[in-house]
């Protein structure tokens, strides 16, 4: 029996307001490019207006310290005794201690003392911690973990005892104290430098220099220590501040100074013993360690986010989600029927064809013109994907296909609100029929990617990372997700399931890491699967068995899934319906059998006749001729144009619409009824 008629309305998203696109849209003067947009790292400091004042700071730090004993009104030890404890004063501005010494020229000869104890510290942390620490990361095995684990304890060692101890055993002076600093620092850049060595000594890169005969020690010269110098610059600019901080510690205590020089700290000491003569005496060092230490701590923030990202350049207002519209279900008497469980659904897996809008899969997640952004490297921002609208059908899948550079990942990223930093979105609506809820990460929503690798964390067994969202969402006891962890990996095919759930990711291969990945997105049995190029990084063998195992599992659950990939006969095999994008956008949408029967865009053509399946043997591999525009050189009308075939002049001057071109397809082509004689409009 037929249930009641009812009609998903889609709640329309209102569109962007002006003021709202006011806010996204980049002022003249920040989409020029300007000089400053090609400086690198420089140019993006200059572009931080905190960062651009704590530089000016440690500028005017370094230039006290180089040039205090020319610039100090005083000589560090002069002392007038007829003087002694003022305030600020035309002859003394900023007052005396309690042997008449001028406090301003003290404060200038105090940071001649600050810059040496950080030389002298940072000498020795460095030039210790990442040479130890690039060698354990680099070689490895027993040696790292014996000396790791020496690290740690000294890691665990409060700082202030092992300064002690060194001073107790060399006596106190500055060079002894900066030993002691050193070594406490020492321990973070082993643990820095050999992190990061991990990671780079599995470049192809470094095999190759391997390979080529390179010297051990110019293979980490050259080969390692640049490609790990980035995170140790950021270090070492914190640590600067640290050390001037520890440094006042240890001159307050009278452990870290010579008597005769001026400290900060040492300052410190006499103004507290005549605080109640004259208090002004602890202002002047107390904020010369405040403003310094603060500008070398902003300064290594600054620092880490011109090296590592582009941080808000060009005044975008990032939205932290898409946001949601909920499919209602309100009756009425005229609407197609909408089936509202799976067990109404009746699924005859890859060969079913049905038309799009069958009421038998009803569209469960929806979204609408997706806008994404990022600033470009000519000062200015443009979009990598825009006008993107796709639907999600209940057990069925959607192919997002295309080349590298499309916007397929970004676009999938973007549905799940996973928008790496830097990127900003302009506009774009969800549409989501299960609950009235948003839907949830992990929970509603899951993802499988495409490096099965990386996207493991190798601190965790495999059973911890499958359970987390179990545990999370799902709310079952650590025991509970643990079996359910392993009754999935036994379900995704991975061998001797209770014993490999206690593994970690690096001793799974590739397609049982992938296996595992696919485990702990379906791990809440979502509604909505996206998988960005599951098969890419493995063998064909692999490939064929981890499709068959998405296919299998989407017809057991009902998923609705989209599946991004470049290869088109794999989307012949796994695909009821293909978005075809090019550039940031959808060129066209069909389904399946239709799209590879007859294309409807040129793109979809050209990619199709580039297929080594239908190329004849004995001849070259066709090719489609160009590449791919980059975001920031897209030309306008038709950003197909300068590689099609039946370019003429109104594909380039016209703007060209995403329409129907019957038969539940769609195509972005001026000339689709011309080039394409079987489309009808």
């Amino acid at each position: 029996m037929m249930p009641a008629t009812r009609e998903p309305a889609i709640v329309e998203a209102s569109p962007t307001s002006s003021v709202e696109r006011a806010a996204v849209t980049p002022s003249p003067e920040s989409t020029e490019a300007s000089p400053a947009g090609r400086q690198g790292t420089v140019g993006k400091l200059m572009r931080q207006r905190v960062t651009v004042v704590a530089s000016a700071i440690i500028v005017v730090f370094l230039l006290a310290a180089v040039l205090a004993p020319w610039i100090a009104p005083h000589g560090e030890l002069e002392t007038d005794f007829s003087a002694t404890l003022q305030g600020p004063s035309s002859d003394h501005w900023l007052g005396t201690d309690q042997l008449g010494r001028d406090t301003l020229s003290r404060t200038l000869f105090g940071a001649r003392v600050a810059l040496e104890s950080v030389v002298k510290a940072l000498l020795l942390a460095i030039a210790s911690g990442v040479t130890i620490g690039v060698l354990l990361g680099y070689v490895g095995g027993r040696l790292d973990r014996y000396a790791m684990r020496l690290v740690d304890v000294l890691y665990s060692i409060p700082g202030l005892v092992i300064a002690l101890a060194v001073i107790a055993i060399l006596g106190p002076s500055l060079t002894n104290a900066m030993i002691a600093v050193g070594i406490i620092f020492a321990t973070y850049y082993v643990r820095l430098a050999r992190g990061a060595t991990l990671a780079v000594r599995e470049e192809l890169y470094i095999d190759a220099a391997r390979v080529s005969g390179t010297p051990f020690v110019a293979l980490l010269r050259r080969h390692v220590l640049p490609n790990i110098a980035s995170p140790l610059v950021i270090q070492t600019a914190i640590i600067a501040g640290q050390i001037i901080l520890i440094e006042a510690a240890l001159s307050f205590l009278g452990l870290g100074r010579d008597i005769e020089r001026a400290s900060w700290g040492g300052m410190l000491a006499t103004a507290l013993e005549n605080q109640y003569v004259q208090p002004f005496l602890a202002v002047p060092p107390g904020v010369a360690i405040v403003v310094t230490v603060l500008a070398f701590n902003l300064f290594g923030d600054g620092l880490r986010d011109a090296l590592g990202r582009d941080v808000g350049r060009h005044h975008l207002t990032r939205r932290s989600h898409v946001p949601v519209t909920y499919l209602d279900a309100t009756p009425t008497a005229a609407a197609p029927t909408v089936l509202s469980s799976m067990s109404d659904v009746s699924m005859s897996g890859r060969d079913e064809r049905a038309p799009a809008g069958d009421a038998r899969f009803p569209v469960v997640f929806g979204i609408r013109d997706l806008e994404v952004a990022f600033a470009n490297p000519h000062g200015g921002i443009s979009s990598v994907v825009r006008e993107v609208s796709l639907d999600l059908e209940r057990g069925r899948t959607l192919a997002l296909v295309g080349e590298s550079g499309s916007g397929k990942t970004m676009t999938a990223l973007a549905a799940i609100d996973l928008l790496p930093a830097g990127a900003t979105l302009v506009s774009g609506t969800v549409t989501w029929s299960e609950s009235t809820e948003k839907p949830v990460r992990g929970r509603d929503l899951a993802m499988v990617f495409q490096e099965p690798m990386t996207a493991l964390n190798p601190a965790f067994t495999i059973g911890q990372q499958i359970a987390a969202p179990a545990r999370r969402h799902l709310g079952l006891s650590r025991r509970a997700a643990r079996e359910r962890a392993v009754d999935l990996l036994a379900r995704v095919g991975v061998p001797d399931p209770g014993r490999r759930v206690d593994d970690y990711p690096h001793q799974f291969s590739g397609g049982m890491a992938q296996r595992a990945m696919i485990a702990m997105a379906l791990v809440c049995e979502p509604s909505v699967l996206i998988a960005d190029e599951p098969t890419t990084a493995l063998d064909v063998t692999v490939q064929g068995q981890i499709v068959d195992l998405l296919l299998d599992l989407q017809d057991e659950m009902g998923m609705a899934m989209l599946f991004v990939t470049h290869d088109l006969g794999l989307v012949a095999d796994v695909a009821h319906r293909v978005a075809v994008m090019y550039a940031g956008q959808i060129v066209e949408e069909a389904d399946a059998s239709a799209l590879f029967a007859r294309p409807a865009h040129p793109y979809t053509e050209a990619l199709l006749d580039a297929m080594p399946a239908r190329s004849l043997a004995g001849r070259a591999l066709p090719t489609i001729p160009g590449r791919v525009p980059a975001p920031w050189g897209r030309p306008s009308g038709c950003v197909f144009a300068e590689r099609c075939r039946y370019t003429v002049d109104a594909c380039r001057l016209e703007t060209v619409e995403l329409v129907p071109v019957g038969d539940g397809r769609r195509s972005r082509c001026v000339r689709v009824a011309s080039i394409f004689e079987d489309v009808t409009l």
